[in-house]
């Protein structure tokens, strides 16, 4: 009997979070591009991740912050002539992403 109760909440709460995990990604994605982040910049799939985690948590304010640290740690990174393809440019994001996230 247990068993079943979980089982039709999950069947009935899923769905939803889903829904909203979706909806989350689609806004996380078109802020971090409305930032200024390209699609195709190493640092968009984690901009779309944390933008969305604030957005999921009901921040918008705290998710419109975070695309603004990704798209200025990218364009810092650029600047020092990194190569976006290799793990120094990964790192380099991570570096100024934790830098915004201190201040």
């Amino acid at each position: 009997m247990k068993l079943a109760v979980v089982v039709l909440v999950l069947l009935l709460v899923a769905p939803r979070a889903w829904a909203l995990n979706e909806d989350s990604q689609g806004e996380a994605a078109r802020l971090c591009v409305e930032q200024g982040l390209e699609r195709s910049s190493p640092g968009f799939s984690a901009c779309v991740a944390d933008t969305a985690r604030a957005l999921g948590s009901g921040n918008p304010a705290t998710a419109r912050q975070q695309a603004r640290a990704a798209v200025d740690a990218d364009r810092v990174c650029r600047s020092y002539g990194i190569a976006q393809d290799t793990l120094n440019f990964r790192q380099c994001l991570a570096n100024e992403l934790e830098r915004a996230a201190a201040r």
